[in-house]
């Protein structure tokens, strides 16, 4: 340029400036370009460099959390959704699924907080339903809870174990299950346990049961014991009623144990309510019998007998089982008790029915 009348010489514009044509002064490069000593033009930056005031010499880089695509103009502040974390950005990279930015000019993307995740570049993380759940910054989605497990609030980083008493039967699940009636669970389970024959539960039980002494459940699933029936008991304990033993008896339902039948009573069959009566020409002379037993030859016996009576003199049974004794007959006797044969009198004597001895014949006969 030539700035005065009569000069000699033109000068070369100083750096940041240019002239094209002849002229008195050098104009001033704008923002985004620059121009060397002596320059007739300005030069446009290049992509992810700028000139941040007029007049400049060279381009800087942009900084982090800045771009400049080609052409002139100041570094632009990356959007919200995008990050710039090098120096020199052409362009702004979005924020990676599972991460946000949520600011204009970041340098970096944020990984999504627990609870929470972002499947595309986002501005902010989305929360995570009920019965889902993310862990910290590595989920670009949420996830279904597993079975036995749940999540009852929206964010939640981990799942809740279903507590004992409850269940959790499938995935994605907001709640737990108190387990019905009849069945448990102990741990956290997917499904409850059915309780034992001999035990039962209520609602949201974490174990079954036993029934009581004297009670009991005949099925699986039981919600409630109930008494054993007459001829049946049950000790303390799970398991079944069992049936009296031969000998035994119970007369009442809920028994614990059963009763010792007395003597001149037995059974001899289990499970009975009662003991069976002996029956006459029988009988039973211990407690807890099985069975009866025949009045041996010389003895009867009325029902119910703990022992057999001998027969009186002038009296015999010559079977065993017999009710009652038979009366000696005429011209024979039985002097003794508990006799099983009568006995002819002998010559010269006689007697008349039922006779204890004979009797001599008087002179004559």
């Amino acid at each position: 340029f030539v700035d005065s009348t009569g000069a000699s010489s033109s000068t070369a514009c100083a750096a940041g400036t240019y002239s094209a044509t002849a002229s008195e002064e050098c104009a001033t490069c704008e923002v985004g370009t620059y121009s060397t000593e002596g320059s007739d033009t300005c030069t446009l930056c290049s992509s992810g460099y700028s000139s941040d005031a007029e007049g400049a010499s060279e381009c800087e880089a942009c900084p982090v959390g800045k771009y400049k695509g080609a052409g002139a103009g100041a570094c632009i502040d990356c959007a919200a959704a995008k990050y710039a974390d090098e120096e020199g950005s052409s362009d702004c990279k979005l924020a990676e699924a599972g991460s946000f930015v949520d600011s204009t000019g970041a340098s970096s993307s944020t990984a999504c907080p627990a609870g929470t995740y972002s499947a595309t570049a986002s501005e902010e993380c989305a929360t995570c339903e009920v019965g889902t759940y993310s862990a910290e910054g590595s989920d670009t989605e949420c996830v279904d809870c597993a079975v036995a497990k749940y999540a009852d609030e929206e964010g939640s980083s981990d799942c809740k174990l279903a507590a004992a008493g409850s269940f959790v039967g499938s995935t994605g699940a907001s709640s737990s299950s108190p387990c019905p009636p009849g069945t448990y669970s102990a741990t956290a389970s997917e499904e409850c346990a059915t309780c034992e024959v001999g035990t039962y539960s209520t609602e949201g039980s974490s174990s079954c049961t036993s029934c009581g002494a004297g009670t009991s459940s005949s099925s699986t699933g039981a919600i409630e014991c109930t008494p054993c029936i007459a001829g049946k008991y049950k000790g303390a304990g799970s398991g079944e009623c069992s049936a009296c033993a031969v000998g035994t008896f119970a007369d009442a339902t809920g028994q614990s144990s059963c009763a010792l039948c007395e003597v001149g009573f037995y059974t001899a069959a289990t499970g009975q309510s009662a003991c069976q009566l002996a029956d006459a020409g029988q009988f039973v002379d211990a407690f807890g019998a099985s069975q009866q037993t025949p009045c041996p030859v010389g003895t009867y016996s009325g029902s119910g007998a703990s022992e057999c009576s001998d027969c009186e003199p002038g009296t015999f049974t010559a079977s065993g089982g017999q009710t009652s004794c038979a009366l000696v007959s005429a011209g024979s006797y039985v002097e003794t008790s508990g006799a099983s044969a009568e006995t002819a009198c002998p010559d010269g004597k006689y007697s008349s029915s039922g006779a204890e001895s004979c009797v001599e014949c008087a002179v004559g006969f």
